[in-house]
């Protein structure tokens, strides 16, 4: 238009009718506790500049409903209305008092971007977290690279999730919901750590009690025979070095998670195979995953009941107040 939008008409009985056209950028201010689940209540007053109460007076139409919505189907990309109010409002200034008129407006939060975005491929990353628990513990690579990954995937989101948001000083419902993300790969990381330590400590009590017997069984044949000294294991396969009658010897033993055989005597048979199963554990590696693989799940299962139960019901507010006047 290359004119004001606008529309003045005077009655025979002397009533002015001024109506104008204005299209608005209006701010809300927002508590963003509950985002993105959070309920927002915004206002929009008109209120008189330069006349007092005593020459300018603002009220609705005396109707019903004098706000029209007329397209349904027009609507904001993030918001729903659901639930709005007229209202008339007193503003006093050192000036005067000054007349104004107020719409209150409920918005509800549409979450169904931030479910695709944020909360379905954070799940999906978590879940993806426990995948380690399944992996052989020898496949250190395997186990670290997916923990790493999955950690650094996680922040990678989290800071996507809330880059076009403010910078509040207080922890939002999504926060929430990355930190524990974030908490369980993290968790699942550190647990291939635990399961590392365990097996290497059983390990070397493993080997250390083979290397008994064997010198146990070279002293009684007066051969000489130093301490060994472990130089690298895993879990199914044992290299170590030790000094043998002045000679560096290196020895590999295969399997060291399965009972093996010894030659002992007869007589001292019995004590030292309850000696290997003693020593001999897999499953207290095996075990760590095994409780992995049941209490990471429940955990967030738990986490997940109490954290939308709280925040969906908490954003419940489905009508404005009564009251008009403020």
């Amino acid at each position: 238009a290359t004119k004001e939008n606008k529309l003045l008409r005077l009655d025979p009985n002397g009533d002015v009718l001024y109506s104008l056209r204005l299209s608005l950028t209006l701010s809300c201010p927002m508590q963003l506790h509950q985002f993105p689940m959070d309920v927002q209540e915004c206002v929009i007053q008109m209120e008189s500049y330069a006349y007092t109460t005593n020459d300018l007076n603002f009220i609705w139409a005396n109707r019903s409903d004098p706000i029209d919505i007329e397209d349904k189907d027009k609507h904001l990309p993030q918001f729903e209305i659901t639930d709005y109010k007229p209202g008339s409002c007193l503003r006093e200034y050192t000036t005067g008092s000054y007349s104004c008129v107020e719409l209150r407006m409920l918005l509800v939060r549409q979450m169904g971007y931030y479910i695709i975005q944020a909360y379905i491929p954070s799940l999906l990353i978590v879940i993806l977290s426990w995948v380690s628990f399944f992996i052989n513990a020898d496949a250190s690579p395997a186990r670290v690279g997916l923990g790493i990954t999955t950690v650094l995937t996680m922040t990678t989101q989290s800071s996507g999730a809330s880059a076009s948001l403010p910078k509040v000083s207080y922890i939002k419902a999504i926060d929430l919901w990355m930190a524990v993300c974030l908490m369980f790969v993290f968790a699942a990381l550190l647990e291939f750590a635990v399961v590392n330590h365990v097996a290497r400590k059983h390990m070397k009590k493993y080997i250390l009690a083979q290397r008994q017997k064997k010198d146990k069984k070279r002293r009684q044949r007066g051969e000489s025979l130093q301490d060994p000294v472990v130089s690298n294991f895993s879990y199914s396969t044992c290299e170590y070095t030790y000094i043998y009658q002045g000679q560096l010897q290196t020895e590999v033993t295969s399997d060291i998670t399965q009972n093996l055989p010894m030659e002992d005597d007869n007589s001292n048979q019995g004590n030292e195979e309850g000696d290997d199963e003693a020593l001999n554990r897999p499953g207290d590696v095996i075990y760590v995953d095994i409780i992995c693989r049941i209490a990471f799940p429940l955990a967030f299962l738990i986490f997940n009941a109490i954290y939308w139960a709280s925040y969906i019901l908490a954003s419940h507010k489905p009508t404005l107040d009564t009251d008009e006047n403020h």
